[in-house]
């Protein structure tokens, strides 16, 4: 095997098809850009209006108290309103014997 195929074969193992020009996003990364209608990277409180439970909570989603949200303020938000997300795993631990 010649090193060229033996680079494209390790490219390949190394970085998954996906990672290739087509950015793997998670639920809520998705839906902070589907809420950010303008693009501009924040949520604005007019933004935010489309979310319920976001617009509620403005003020303690708001960190920074900047009146915009990062994503990772979205983020944090997102996880208090999904517990599962922040409790511990109730699947109990077995040794391995």
């Amino acid at each position: 095997m010649k090193f060229r195929d033996v680079f494209i074969v390790a490219a390949v193992t190394i970085f998954p098809l996906s990672s290739f020009g087509e950015e793997v996003m998670s639920s809520t990364q998705a839906t902070f850009n589907k809420l950010d209608t303008n693009q501009d990277g924040y949520l604005s409180q007019d933004e935010a209006k489309e979310n319920i439970e976001l617009s509620k909570a403005w003020s303690d989603a708001d960190l920074n108290k900047d009146g915009r949200l990062e994503e990772s303020e979205f983020s944090a938000f997102e996880e208090t309103m999904d517990p599962a997300k922040t409790e511990p795993s109730k699947t109990p631990m077995v040794s391995p014997d």
